[in-house]
């Protein structure tokens, strides 16, 4: 069996390196590509306000507002964020609620209470803390 190859008359093997680049910007320059890189640009060029670096004109209480609120809207539609640690809150009020339900008034039982709250306020400020490094970031 002989196999036959066919000459294709194909024009791109006839074209010379500069001849398809030049082929090629005549077809981007009347295509719809290179009109709205223009615009691009001519839209970039505008001059505007220029802020400060890094600036922002908005103090730092309205920074802090929108951020925080910002924040409460991600946290709640997160579930492993927002709700499980909100469960977690209340399980712990629950534990220690019972802990140090009849402790008493004298001096060992106002020692206990007050060792209670140590441990309260320190469990609440390390489970609070993990939204503090995206907030800073958003800020």
């Amino acid at each position: 069996m002989k196999l036959r190859f066919e000459a294709t008359e194909d024009p791109l093997e006839k074209m010379t390196t500069a001849e398809a680049i030049r082929t090629l910007i005549d077809f981007y320059r009347t295509s719809q590509y290179c009109y709205s890189a223009r615009e691009t640009v001519e839209i970039s060029g505008v001059k505007g306000i220029v802020l400060d670096s890094g600036g922002s004109q908005a103090s730092f209480l309205m920074q802090a507002f929108t951020l925080t609120k910002r924040s409460f809207i991600n946290m709640s539609r997160d579930f492993g964020y927002y709700w499980l640690r909100l469960v977690i809150y209340v399980v712990v009020t629950i534990c220690i609620g019972t802990i140090y339900l009849n402790v008493g008034t004298g001096y060992n039982s106002i020692l206990a209470r007050g060792s209670c709250a140590s441990f309260v306020f320190g469990f609440v400020t390390f489970m609070s803390i993990g939204g503090f490094p995206s907030f800073v970031e958003d800020m």
